[in-house]
């Protein structure tokens, strides 16, 4: 499956019902004068393929009064959603629409449907607007209502605004599309029909074309990166790359990380010289979490630990444990993990040591495995007082932190405005937070930016509403040096699942104030409710502790639902937005196994389409990637990639930083699910036996070993076989004048067509052979027509040699079929044996001998009835030839059949190895 040049799963310029595997991202790159497409597609579930696309016209401008001299630009949003899954009788159908929230210029609506037959993939379908622009049907639909058979134009003719209206109505084409996938595995080739005759193209840009179909070629160059290129309109080169690949098998092994201690069956007698201290310096080096204290009483070994926002939370348990295996005494039979998160007590892991030893020790059937772990809902432990930092006994306490900073690099972007595509800056940034107590804290954060082109960022969104978020350029552009948060925050666990928050200060770039939210998540619930209230102003351009006049007050209820289906979770917010309109959102998403998040989100409220401005509401798609899965050292960060085609200020929230959904994440009933997508190995009582199996060969590399194999193969026929051959052939000479004087007397008329008919059985044979080569009719038969073409050309090598040798006239040459004249340049195109028939016969054998086909041979035989009736032969060529071509198609045939390859098995105990003999 590869990218069509709008980036879908599909052809050329044309869609098919393909989809990729659940979890796939592709980023695809297009040139085809005078358009060039950039497009994203996310593969959320198996049935449904999303993406958004921006588009550069090439011969049209945005306009001076917007733009100036910049090309003009548009973005859209596609989805395809798969209706019917591909059965061995039934083709896989697609329904999908191109720019649905874009201005309309590309929009279209489609519905497809693939079959496929071994290598070969076909496509079918019916388009509407610019995938239907040649209009060569009627609309089916005209039968519900006259309507749909004129398409309006886009009545919005904004960007963001999803035109309804338009939707499968107008003319329809057809298309269709022709995929191989040859032979040569990097290699894909592409024919399709296009439904658009591109004399209708938006701006007024009509394109001269000169064919309705497309070719092209798809080259795989690694299993990430595709390169396309095409002939299309009869008169056009495109050109392509697609970058591919899985958020949900995105992995990184840690080669940073510190070697974790062994895990051993022996315990140590007594704690290291470094003590408890030393083994809490160690989880916190391994986890990345801050130990609040270690407590060893009676049996049971218990950590206290502040846990970090990575999500793969149990890779970091089982660290742990491993560093308390090592150093914890023999006496410690089970640990402990008391996990808490910005003073929020949130779980309680138990581990039992001896089991958890012996699972990662001793090969055992799981069904005689217990559980080694346990997770229960975290509680208020002990604490000692905040200014202790000893270790008595069998106890350690650390200090509460305090002062904390970092410096790191900042970037962020602008893509697809009217003032230049890409608007970027680079800088540096600091973080800097302050511990009073663990539930207490104060954050603040300064950026400076370094490098920019925002001397090019001019343009202001027009807006009826108060400016609460197009003000955007004046707080990016104003001041180098920022001050993006400066906030306090305190939170408290209330029991039961009750949690609350307070916060003030510089809430974030935009906004300062103050604010609280409580939040209602019972121990692994899959629901949750929260509500936010706050106070707002708006913050000065400088980003400085200035204030500007414009104040709300802001807050939402909050619904978070885990479905529990495919991974997807809920979240649904209503309440007032910053504009003092109301309204709510609606927020989908997926969480693949690996943490990696695929959502999208639409917000509409009480303000009019008209007064929101382009795009009607507010919408986006977003992508959150934990860089643990990325990175070659483990980290806690996280990046969230957002596209929001246009920035209005209806429907705007504030983006505010510690929301409790995000602080209580541990009571997530998935919370210990999250995994590195790692893979995948043997462990005991699985079934991991395998095949193992050398690469095929290509036909190329295989040729020269089958070539020796039929000379010892030659070499070992009977004297008699030779003999009984001689003689037929000698004794069908006795007719070779007769047929010529019956073929003399009928060279016109029917019997004529007859004959120029049946000399076109070898051509219809060695394409139909070279067809199923392509794997149109599945492995089997790829096989032996892979054989048959070997069997023609062994068989046109040996008849030219003979060809050479014997030099036999013909009987148009008029010198009587006693006549040879061999071993001389002329005798390559002399009568003995007969290539036509020769080949006939060496195509179809291996078909009539493996697939039960014996009516091949009369097809073959039919041949020489042609070669005959044409005079370019004597009977005793064409019998000549069909022994060639039948001995030689026999023994290439048994060359395949006799196939005694070796066949490995390898097990977790064993090495086997088969082989076949018959």
């Amino acid at each position: 499956m590869t990218a069509s040049d709008w980036g879908e799963i599909g052809v050329l310029q044309t869609p098919s019902a393909r989809m990729a595997p659940t979890g796939a991202v592709r980023l695809h790159l297009s040139r085809v004068q005078p358009y060039t497409h950039g497009t994203v597609m996310l593969q959320p579930l198996d049935w449904l393929e999303v993406g958004f696309r921006y588009s550069d016209v090439g011969n049209r401008l945005y306009g001076p009064s917007i733009a100036g001299d910049q090309t003009y630009k548009d973005k859209s949003i596609d989805f395809k959603v798969r209706l019917l899954e591909e059965t061995n009788m039934l083709p896989q159908v697609a329904l999908g629409v191109r720019d649905l929230g874009g201005t309309g210029l590309f929009s279209g609506e489609y519905l497809v449907g693939s079959k496929r037959w071994g290598n070969w993939d076909a496509s079918f379908g019916m388009g509407w607007g610019y995938l239907g622009a040649r209009g060569n049907l009627g609309n089916p639909f005209s039968f519900v209502s006259s309507a749909f058979g004129t398409r309006p134009g886009n009545t919005t003719a904004t960007g963001g605004t999803a035109n309804f209206q338009s939707m499968f109505r107008g003319p329809v084409a057809v298309f269709g599309g022709l995929q191989w996938h040859s032979p040569y595995n990097p290699l894909v080739l592409k024919l399709e029909l296009d439904g658009n005759d591109y004399q209708h193209e938006p701006l007024k840009n009509n394109q001269i074309t000169k064919s309705a179909f497309n070719l092209g070629a798809v080259y795989r160059y690694s299993p990430n990166i595709d390169f396309s290129l095409a002939i299309e309109r009869g008169n056009t080169v495109m050109m392509g790359v697609t970058l591919h690949g899985g958020l949900n098998t995105l992995y990184s092994p840690k080669l940073l990380d510190p070697a974790l201690p062994p895990v051993t069956t022996q315990s140590p007698t007594q704690l290291p010289p470094s003590g408890w201290r030393g083994t809490a310096a160690n989880i916190e080096l391994y986890t990345g979490w801050s130990v609040r204290s270690i407590n060893h009483q009676h049996a049971t070994t218990t950590v206290l630990a502040e846990t970090d926002a990575a999500i793969h939370l149990q890779e970091r348990i089982e660290r742990a444990v491993a560093v308390l295996h090592r150093d914890a005494p023999a006496t410690s039979k089970k640990f402990v993990l008391q996990l808490q998160e910005r003073g929020l007590p949130m779980s309680r892991i138990e581990i039992d040591r001896a089991e958890w030893v012996g699972q990662r020790t001793r090969a055992e059937s799981p069904a005689l495995r217990l559980p080694s772990q346990q997770t229960r809902a975290g509680f208020e432990p002990f604490k000692a007082p905040s200014d202790a930092s000893d270790e008595v006994g069998d106890r350690w306490s650390a200090r509460s932190p305090g002062f904390s900073a970092d410096l790191s690099p900042s970037y962020s972007q602008i893509l697809g405005g009217p003032d230049g595509f890409l608007l970027y800056q680079l800088g540096v940034q600091s973080n800097i937070e302050h511990r009073f107590s663990d539930n207490t804290w104060i954050t603040g954060g300064v950026n400076l930016r370094v490098l920019d082109n925002y001397d090019q960022f001019t343009y202001d969104a027009p807006s009826k509403l108060p400016r609460v978020r197009t003000l955007a350029r004046e707080y990016a552009t104003t001041s180098a040096l920022t001050m993006p948060i400066l906030q306090l925050t305190h939170v408290r666990d209330l029991g039961h699942g009750h949690y609350v928050s307070a916060y003030g200060g510089m809430l974030e770039s935009m906004y300062a104030g103050i604010g609280g939210e409580w939040l209602y998540r019972p121990w692994q619930s899959r629901l949750a409710v929260g509500l936010d209230v706050n106070r707002v102003r708006q913050r000065d351009f400088r980003q400085n502790l200035a204030l500007r006049d414009y104040a709300v007050s802001t807050g939402h209820a909050s619904l978070y639902w885990d479905t529990g289906w495919n991974d997807i979770q809920v979240k649904l917010s209503a309440g007032r937005y910053l504009a003092g309109d109301f309204g709510a959102t609606l927020d989908l998403k997926r969480v693949f196994s690996n943490g990696v998040a695929l959502g999208a989100w639409a917000t509409k409220t009480n303000v009019s389409a008209a007064d929101f401005g382009e795009g009607s509401f507010d919408k986006g798609i977003y992508v959150n990637i934990p860089f643990d899965v990325m990175l070659p050292k483990s980290t806690s960060t996280n990046g969230t990639i957002v596209w929001n085609p246009l920035t209005r200020d209806g429907g705007a929230r504030l983006n505010r930083r510690f929301n409790l959904i995000d602080l209580t994440r541990q009571r997530d009933p998935r919370a210990l699910e999250w995994r590195q997508a790692k893979p995948g190995s043997a462990k005991s009582g699985d079934d991991s036996s395998y095949v193992l199996s050398e690469p095929n060969p290509s036909t190329l590399e295989t040729f020269g070993g089958s070539a020796a194999t039929l000379g010892h193969q030659v070499a070992g026929i009977p004297a008699s076989t030779w003999l009984w051959a001689g003689g037929a052939i000698l004794a069908s000479s006795l007719l070779d004048k007769k047929a010529d004087k019956w073929a003399t007397s009928h060279q016109t008329g029917k019997i004529d067509r007859i004959g120029s008919a049946t000399n076109a059985i070898p051509v219809a044979l060695a394409m139909g052979a070279g067809l199923l080569y392509t794997g149109i009719g599945g492995q089997p038969a790829a096989t032996t027509a892979e054989t048959a073409l070997k069997a023609a050309a062994y068989t046109l090598g040996v008849n030219t040699l003979t060809r050479f040798v014997v030099g036999r006239a013909r009987p148009t040459d008029r010198q009587g079929s006693a006549s040879f004249d061999g071993l001389n340049s002329g005798a390559f195109q002399s009568g003995f044996a007969s290539n036509h028939v020769a080949l006939a016969f060496a195509l179809a054998t291996p078909y009539a001998q493996q697939h039960d086909m014996p009516w091949l041979y009369g097809l073959a035989a039919a041949t020489a009835f042609g070669r005959v009736q044409k005079r370019e032969h004597w009977v005793s060529d064409t019998v000549a030839g069909a022994f060639m071509g039948y001995a030689i198609g026999t023994l290439v045939g048994n060359q395949q059949d006799g196939d005694k390859g070796v066949r490995y098995v390898v097990t977790p105990r064993s090495i086997e190895a088969n082989w076949t003999f018959r």
